[in-house]
């Protein structure tokens, strides 16, 4: 999943090339649509292919497909996020972080801090997340000082989760842009 400088959403696809050297790219996209159980989108769906090779020198297919612009959605369901190295952010949050991070950089807010609320097991509530603009390094400090910045046991408990760095203009909204709070250096 990736997002460029205009705000395209992109999420892309890798297929081993071996067997599959002579495909077109519209067979190509009917193998991404064919790996879901449903695959409702918009008929303007763009999707470019190319050759790509890893580190060790294994050819692939990658299928990127433009799932969504500034303005629409392209593909009918919000996109999911992975965050790499075991980030835990919720997954129900992703796309709000998503967005988030996207408006921080239009506003040229410099961070997003990510509150959470400890639920409780017993009354079967969840834990709750809510995104705070933070104006400078100074204050994004500040707010870390002021709640936990790792996972409370109690019920109904503030934290910070993580931190969410929109600075940097070119930098899409991927792994590098999202640090849990106790890693941010206080």
């Amino acid at each position: 999943m990736t997002i460029d400088r205009s705000s395209n959403i992109f999420e892309t696809y890798f297929f081993s090339k071996i067997g599959l050297e002579n495909l077109t790219a519209t067979q190509l996209f009917d193998m991404v649509k064919s790996g879901h159980l449903q695959y409702d989108h918009d008929d303007s769906i763009q999707f470019a292919v190319r050759s790509v090779k890893d580190d060790v020198g294994n050819i692939f297919w990658a299928v990127e497909v433009l799932i969504a612009n500034s303005i629409k959605l392209i593909r009918k369901r919000p996109p999911f996020f992975e965050f790499y190295e075991g980030v835990d952010v919720p997954q129900a949050f992703r796309w709000s972080a998503l967005k988030g991070y996207m408006d921080a950089q239009r506003n040229g807010i410099p961070f997003l801090l990510i509150e959470g609320e400890t639920g409780s097991p017993t009354w079967k509530d969840s834990d709750t997340h809510r995104i705070v603009p933070i104006g400078s390094e100074a204050a994004l400090i500040e707010k870390l000082k002021e709640k936990p910045t790792t996972l409370p046991i109690t019920d109904y408990t503030s934290h910070n989760l993580g931190v969410i760095d929109a600075r940097d203009l070119s930098r899409p909204f991927n792994h590098t842009t999202y640090h849990p709070a106790k890693h941010w250096p206080v």
